[in-house]
């Protein structure tokens, strides 16, 4: 995949053009073009963000700066940065890593429905952004518990 003529050819990119176009030629095989990036552990650069901007990407999920969306200018194009936050992040509410031992546990579903509810509704009192973040199978790898385990509240709610 040729780099596009936008990006610039300074070294500084090579790596971030390697990691661009590896995942960009993954989901080429399956015929998608992302427009969102999100790095892999939020860990961005000025040249991440150059170089997914060169590529076409539109919006990154990167950033904690700001708790409202805004635009970020870079030498190679313009990408809307929807910021994120670890607080709606479902790794922090169920990793589990027994070594070293942080004293963290995996919280049961209505501790996270409850932390949610609250951070949505702060959130929403301020006008910010909610960007909730759920990999699939990153950190709890199972679904939520089947209908018949859900309280009643939610298996009537559901019903309505």
């Amino acid at each position: 995949m040729p780099p596009p003529p936008a990006l610039p050819t300074s070294p500084r990119l090579w790596p971030w053009v390697d990691e661009v176009e590896c995942g960009l030629a993954a989901f080429d095989g399956v015929g998608v073009k992302p427009v969102r990036y999100l790095a892999p552990m939020w860990s961005t650069s000025k040249s991440t963000m150059e170089a997914i901007a060169a590529y076409g990407i539109r919006y990154d999920s990167s950033m904690f700066d700001d708790d409202r969306p805004y635009l970020l200018d870079t030498p190679t194009g313009r990408l809307a940065e929807l910021p994120i936050h670890w607080c709606l992040d479902d790794w922090e509410q169920h990793i589990y890593v027994p070594d070293p031992d942080f004293g963290h546990i995996i919280n049961r579903p209505s501790i996270v429905a409850q932390l949610w509810t609250e951070e949505f509704d702060a959130i929403r009192d301020t006008g910010s952004l909610a960007v909730l973040t759920c990999p699939p199978s990153a950190a709890a790898g199972r679904p939520g518990p089947e209908p018949s385990r859900r309280s009643s509240t939610s298996r009537r709610a559901a019903a309505k």
